[in-house]
């Protein structure tokens, strides 16, 4: 079975298998059988849910070939940013800031808020729902690039949206210029950007687009993150998705 999956070369395919039984290898071997057979690495894309997975994956084909190939292998939001960047799409000062530090950022808006407005934030245990705030953020960010409700997600299934909108849309605006303001962006940012230029702007060449897409741990991704790997694809490309 495994063999018969690694010999596929034309098509739309998923694959499910439980953990442990030689995805990632499969994935490797999947790579080394195109190369063999004359498909343009540079044509490649080998995409999963987290670094490690990717890091592995990439170990495995380096052993093998004994060099480096000009393929893409990364999980979906290092992918962004390196796309963002190499396309000219950020600014190469601008930086990615990862979740402890995003946090701290929206925290810090918040603190300079007046108490009485700081207030209306807390939830019944007078915390500040940090989580639930940048999840509101995010989608109000999409909403504002007219990415559709289906992909942005919906701020009304938030309480503290539903509590106070007009707190939450300011809450939003400040956030968005105090990163501006430090040049960074977030991992949300990362999958918004991507989306509006790829999908939405359709700003990628032709000669830019893959041909040979491979994907793991599908079950982790989110629509967004499905719709960039679509965007992504050169037409009639070949695909093998893979997922626990």
């Amino acid at each position: 079975e495994q063999q018969q999956i690694i010999a596929l070369s034309e098509g739309r395919h998923l694959v499910l298998a439980p953990p442990g039984t030689g995805k990632t290898e499969m994935l490797a071997q999947r790579i080394l059988w195109a190369v063999g057979h004359g498909v343009d690495p540079a044509r490649m894309i080998c995409l999963t849910f987290t670094i490690r997975a990717a890091c592995n994956m990439q170990e495995r084909i380096n052993r093998r070939i004994h060099a480096r190939l000009p393929l893409t292998i990364g999980n979906v939001h290092h992918f962004c940013a390196a796309l963002l960047r190499e396309q000219r799409w950020l600014p190469p000062a601008w930086s990615v800031i990862d979740e402890p530090t995003q946090r701290v950022f929206l925290e810090e808006v918040v603190a300079g808020w007046p108490a009485a407005r700081r207030h209306l934030l807390l939830d019944s245990g007078g915390q500040l729902p940090v989580n639930e705030l940048l999840a509101v953020c995010r989608h109000l960010r999409r909403r504002e690039l007219a990415i559709p409700l289906e992909l942005a997600g919906d701020p009304r299934g938030e309480r503290v949206y539903r509590r106070v909108p007009d707190v939450m849309e300011e809450l939003q605006q400040v956030y968005r210029r105090h990163k501006e303001a430090f040049h960074v962006l977030d991992f949300d940012d990362l999958l918004t950007y991507a989306y509006a230029f790829v999908v939405q702007q359709r700003r990628l060449p032709a000669s830019a687009l893959y041909t040979w897409v491979q994907v793991d741990e599908v079950q982790d991704l989110n629509p967004l993150q499905w719709a960039i790997i679509e965007g992504i694809q050169a037409p009639g490309a070949h695909g093998v998705y893979l997922g626990d």
